[in-house]
């Protein structure tokens, strides 16, 4: 798999072009399996909408450039397409505003070949780029487990839960799969996506196999590792992964799917892997760390948890863990895998990673003490399970607490505001059985339980209990 990108304004080949503008066209390509003589190889294509020249069309302005690839081998032309991508606009275009976005695939056999790539703008000949690549095809006609290689993605969805109206070509395996040719991922809130092939799991390993994505840096250190056990089910299986990576530094990373069998003793491993650039406004570049992840994972209180210690931390961080996170966690399988899995959470929130001390995992401690320290009651010790805990780790220390106390007939409660949380928002916990257990009753935070005639129901005398509550419903 390779990624040609032209970029640059220069002379390409004898014939010589001297480019009117720059040529920002990148390609991508990657290998599949199509039968057991032939390879798919697809290639995607992007360019910025503001490389076309524009020229009046009726009522419109249309922009139009041509793509040539020809396939050889060392005796002959293989295969050849040609087509034109057209773009129509309103107004000659002043900003960039889309990337333009394509497929084009070829069956070849097994074999070496050149592939000659010929761009050229129909409104402005002296635009255009030339440039020839080497392609050697996978062969996939043996009976072992193989994989094939790793494609990049923008998006990927399942074509029955889709409502977007993609492009067909980009639908494969019952999934559109959108290409991501500059290999590049921007935004404040980034999402990785991948696609892979894995080819007779079936019949090699039929208890399964792991499959780890496993990101690195541009120094080759380890930032996080993502191992998941499959059932075999197939002799041509659809690995898709998505990961948000909003918390990853503004960088060059590489990434590595690993495809390990048979699951519960690993002997062989395939790999695949890519490289990509990420760009996020909010997370700059950081500096080179001292240790390698592996050093600082065994310096850590991660390495020695026992397996009930680690299953409750989870539970405590699964307040504030994204969806993904939780889903990443209950597919990892052994202890090791979930320490390592902690100690990866906290180094991607920790403010200062070239610092000993984690801020992050100290204040969010200091919640869990907080909780356990007055928030228990009766056999109950552990003040962060309580439904203020829940509110303590979620939203943090409240700007004010006001607490109430039992007064004759009236329960005791607690008000809570949160001036720092969607413009200023309001918490109120009621001790409905008189034994120090306050539930939630009403909130005016989004996503909370909301009951504006709280007190009537909960704290005012002669109120139901939670419990009569449920029974009566």
């Amino acid at each position: 798999m390779k990624t040609v990108i032209f970029a640059i304004a220069l002379f390409l080949t004898s014939n010589v072009f001297l480019f009117a503008k720059q040529v920002q066209i990148e390609f991508d390509i990657a290998m599949f399996k199509y039968d057991e003589e032939n390879v798919k190889v697809e290639t995607y294509y992007s360019f910025p909408d503001t490389m076309l020249n524009y020229v009046i069309e009726g009522d419109k302005y249309i922009g139009e450039l041509y793509i040539s690839i020809k396939i050889h081998s060392n005796i002959e032309l293989v295969d050849e397409k040609e087509w034109i991508v057209s773009n129509f606009v309103d107004m000659p275009l002043l900003e960039h505003k889309t990337n333009l976005l394509g497929q084009k695939d070829f069956i070849l056999p097994v074999g070496q070949y050149i592939a000659e790539i010929l761009v050229f703008d129909l409104n402005d000949t002296t635009t255009r780029a030339k440039k020839n690549i080497d392609i050697v095809t996978k062969d996939f006609s043996n009976d072992k487990l193989l994989i094939s290689d790793l494609q990049l993605a923008q998006h990927i969805e399942k074509e029955k839960d889709s409502e977007n109206k993609w492009n067909p070509i980009f639908l494969k395996n019952t999934l559109f799969v959108i290409p991501n040719p500059s290999l590049e991922y921007f935004g404040t809130e980034p999402v990785f996506n991948s696609y892979l092939e894995v080819y007779n799991s079936l019949d090699n390993s039929k208890d399964g196999y792991i499959v780890a994505y496993t990101f690195f840096d541009a120094a080759n250190n380890e930032i996080v590792s993502i191992p998941q056990r499959k059932n075999s089910v197939s002799n041509a299986q659809v690995e898709y992964f998505t990961f948000p990576i909003e918390l990853f530094p503004t960088g060059v990373y590489y990434v590595q799917a690993s495809v390990k069998y048979p699951p519960d003793s690993p002997k062989d491993s395939l790999t695949a892997s890519k490289k990509f650039y990420l760009i996020n406004p909010e997370r700059p570049p950081e500096l080179k760390h001292l240790f390698t992840e592996s050093m600082t994972f065994e310096k850590s209180e991660f390495a020695t948890m026992d397996p009930k210690t680690v299953e409750t931390e989870f539970e405590m961080i699964r307040f504030i863990s994204t969806s993904q996170e939780i889903e990443l966690f209950k597919e990892l399988s052994t202890s090791e895998a979930k320490q390592k899995f902690l100690f990866r959470y906290w180094q991607l929130r920790n403010p200062d990673t070239l610092s000993s001390i984690n801020v992050a995992r100290e204040n969010f401690r200091e919640v869990i003490n907080f909780a356990n320290t007055y928030f228990t009651y009766g056999k109950m010790k552990e003040g962060w399970r309580t439904e203020r805990g829940r509110a303590l780790i979620k939203y943090g220390m409240p700007t004010q607490r006001d607490v109430f106390y039992k007064t004759g007939e009236h329960k005791a409660y607690e008000e809570w505001f949160y001036g720092n949380v969607q413009g200023g928002v309001f918490f109120y916990f009621v001790d409905v059985s008189g034994f120090g257990n306050f539930i939630q009753v009403h909130s005016t935070a989004w996503g909370e339980v909301r009951n504006e005639n709280w007190y009537v129901e909960y704290a005012a005398p002669d109120s139901p209990s939670r419990f009569e509550k449920e029974q009566n419903r």
